[in-house]
């Protein structure tokens, strides 16, 4: 496969399933792994990581060296992993979003609350 460039970037106002797609190609290029729970171990642990970067961002008393970058390096992750284990278990993700948000206008929603101490 040709290496993906800057050029093959989605653009600023891709659509999901565009940067699905996309994101599907730099799985095959870059070779990751096509087994579902090794994915699903990789996805899990990068949402470990923006959780601790999430953690110091928001003032918990860890190391400084959490940015705003850092962050968006985690939710970047997060996401490409999401994606590559959607497109491994066969699923849309804007088909699958569109679905579920319909079937859940006719929900019923409670309202979450922080406990008061």
């Amino acid at each position: 496969m040709t290496k993906l460039s800057e050029k093959d970037l989605p653009r600023d106002d891709a659509s999901l399933r565009e940067i699905q797609n996309y994101i599907a190609k730099v799985a095959k290029m870059r070779e990751y792994s096509t087994d579902v729970p090794l994915e699903m171990m990789f996805l899990t642990e990068e949402v470990g990581e923006l959780a601790k970067a999430l953690r110091e961002f928001v003032g918990a008393q860890f190391d400084a060296k959490t940015s705003h970058k850092n962050l968006r390096e985690e939710f970047h992750d997060v996401l490409v992993n999401l994606l590559n284990v959607a497109n491994l278990a066969g699923v849309d993700i804007t088909d699958a979003f569109r679905e579920k948000e319909t079937a859940d206008f006719s929900r019923e929603w409670k309202s979450v609350k922080k406990e008061e101490k």
